[in-house]
């Protein structure tokens, strides 16, 4: 992984650069975030950056053998510390009896969520965790040599699940090896042990903005039409929905979605009955997916009270419509509106009755449109 391979986010690229040409870099970092902007990829490019013995300048040269390693994700010189679940035998399943798997993961895209983790290694349905004999093998690492780096590195993905166990990595922190570098990457920095955080340099990184996504989709070529611009503001900066997103790119979220307010609107008991049979049968992920366009149509409805044109990242016919079905709307109907798909995603994720809930919130939305 190279800084140029990761979209947008260029302050937090210069300001790692910045801190490499001025030999300032802490023994102590952390990035932190929602999920799904780039945090892991920041940190492995980070590393292999420092490891390269090539020619570098603003980034890793890509041809040294310690390149093809972190390319490789075997490096020896960069540890990974990352979340499992279970035992085997009388001792809990470690980072280190997940390397496997873990690097297997990482060949196949940096980006990913806890939830994809676990179903990968085989912890489904399972609340993983960093449990302490993962620790003592990362203490242990830092207790060795270096072998063949210039730095001794260690990455600790999803460190908010450290919780107290995080104590005993305090030391490591405050009397570090000669050269040893500790990454932290974290979704929820609140569940970070306050004395960790004081002793990291934080590196906050936002959510990837809708044209990073779309740049990043023409770049590898998956996809060049307008639904682009539909399908990055779904996504809302996280890289691993747009990516899911890409890979059902046949669905059309605003047709969905502008035939259901019209279906609504109507208010026929009969054809919401059908609709609910048939939104029932899409996916979990399809059904979130199509609130969180309809939220994000709401959005821009509300911007276009007040902005100009240019200023509401919608299609020419998604701005169309949305300009006649704002006729029927005031800002009270749209903050119902909004607190109903809110609902509805919360419900999704917690396994509603689907065809009960499509159906009832089609009740409510007829009498918001029409009331």
């Amino acid at each position: 992984m190279r800084f140029r391979d990761i979209p947008g986010h260029e302050s937090v690229k210069n300001e790692l650069l910045s801190l490499y040409e001025n030999d300032r870099i802490p023994h102590a970092l952390l990035f932190s975030g929602p999920q799904g902007n780039g945090k892991l990829a920041l940190a492995i490019a980070f590393a292999s950056f420092l490891q390269c013995k090539g020619d570098k300048k603003d980034d890793k040269c890509g041809k040294c053998l310690a390149c093809n390693k972190t390319n490789k994700h075997i490096h020896p010189d960069i540890n990974f510390t990352f979340p499992t679940y279970g035992k085997s035998g009388q001792k809990y399943i470690t980072s280190k009896m997940k390397i496997t798997e873990w690097r297997e993961r990482l060949s196949g895209g940096l980006d990913f969520s806890l939830e994809d983790w676990n179903n990968y290694a085989g912890f489904e349905g399972k609340q993983s965790t960093i449990y302490k004999d993962s620790i003592t093998d990362l203490l242990d690492y830092f207790r060795l040599k270096r072998f063949e780096g210039n730095k001794k590195i260690a990455i600790i993905w999803q460190a908010e699940l450290l919780g107290h166990e995080g104590n005993k990595i305090l030391k490591l922190i405050e009397e570090p090896p000669p050269n040893s570098i500790l990454i932290f990457i974290a979704d929820n920095t609140k569940k970070i042990l306050p004395t960790i955080l004081s002793r990291c340099q934080i590196f906050r990184v936002p959510p990837y903005s809708s044209e990073d996504l779309q740049n990043w989709a023409f770049q590898n070529e998956i996809i060049t039409d307008s639904k682009l611009l539909e399908l990055s503001n779904i996504a809302e900066g996280n890289i691993i929905e747009f990516k899911k997103l890409l890979n059902q790119d046949k669905i059309n979220y605003f047709d969905l979605f502008l035939n259901w307010l019209r279906l609504c609107y109507k208010g026929t008991s009969n054809e919401m009955v059908s609709y609910a049979e048939q939104f029932s049968k899409t996916g979990k992920d399809n059904q979130k997916y199509f609130f969180k366009y309809g939220l994000r149509f709401l959005e821009k409805t509300l911007k276009s009270f007040y902005l100009k044109r240019e200023f509401i990242a919608l299609t020419e016919e998604e701005y169309n419509s949305m300009l006649k079905i704002r006729n029927l709307l005031d800002f009270e109907k749209i903050t119902d509106m909004i607190d109903l798909f809110n609902n509805s995603i919360y419900r999704i994720e917690r396994n509603a009755n689907l065809k009960l809930l499509i159906f009832n919130n089609s009740l409510k939305l007829h009498k918001i449109l029409r009331y």
